[in-house]
């Protein structure tokens, strides 16, 4: 196999690419992703996988406050997300601690 300076000026752009690669982009990604690390585990975060133990999808209806009511008890939650049939608003009505009901309008 001959080799030509064609080939071999190939073969050294590459070498020199992967170094510079390297250099430029994966050592400080490298660093990047151990500073983030660090600070982390100084600061005893806890992760999502441990904390979250379901996800539910669901649709945002426009609904009224008394509907919302129903709906809440109906599926025997403390809580329900609706959208506000006259203010548009993403809303939470949820059942407070005295047994009253409470709205947070999401602005």
């Amino acid at each position: 196999m001959e080799f030509n300076a064609t080939f071999l000026a190939t073969i050294i752009s590459f070498l020199v690419f992967v170094f510079l690669m390297n250099k430029i982009l994966y050592e400080p990604m490298g660093r990047i992703v151990a500073e983030r690390k660090t600070f982390i585990d100084e600061n005893d975060y806890e992760m999502a996988d441990e904390t979250i133990t379901k996800t539910k999808r669901i649709v945002v209806d426009d609904l009224d406050v008394d509907d919302d009511i129903m709906q809440m008890e109906l599926g025997d939650h403390d809580f329900f997300l609706f959208r506000d049939k006259d203010t548009k608003l993403i809303s939470v009505i949820y059942t407070r601690k005295d047994g009253s009901y409470g709205v947070i309008e999401v602005v």
